[in-house]
């Protein structure tokens, strides 16, 4: 009877959790992803842009009511408005952007490339004194 009852729950807790809808966690997310909708549609490109979460720093809400954030070029196109961004794939050589928008006032959405952050080209061979030989090992 024990074992109904947790069955039971278990049916329940994980219908409601699946029935819940997803929801951006705050404002400022909300506000993020609706940037990125403005800034994705105002390109030239045919690609759709996706928030990148690797960069904590990026995400946060300025003094000055400007938002920060990171996106990358997905595999998804403005024509196939239709999907969710988050549902789409980064391009593997996606175009990454550092990006600001204010939170107030004009819709402003500015958007800089980003240098890439995978320059780690693997370790090197070191003579007697530390010192980088240039040489893979």
């Amino acid at each position: 009877m024990e074992n109904w009852w947790k069955a039971l729950l278990f049916l329940v807790v994980s219908t409601a959790a699946n029935a819940i809808p997803l929801q951006p966690q705050t404002v400022q997310d909300g506000a993020i992803v609706v940037a990125i909708d403005i800034y994705s549609e105002r390109q030239s490109t045919s690609s759709v842009y996706r928030r990148v979460k690797d960069d904590p720093w990026m995400d946060q809400l300025t003094f000055s009511a400007q938002l920060r954030f990171r996106i990358k070029e997905t595999v998804c196109s403005k024509s196939d408005r239709k999907k969710n961004p988050e549902e789409c794939d980064f391009k593997v050589d996606g175009i990454v952007k550092d990006c600001t928008a204010s939170s107030t006032g004009e819709q402003k959405v500015i958007c800089e490339t980003s240098p890439p952050t995978n320059t780690y080209k693997g370790p090197t061979q070191t003579d007697k004194g530390g010192k980088d030989t240039g040489n893979k090992g």
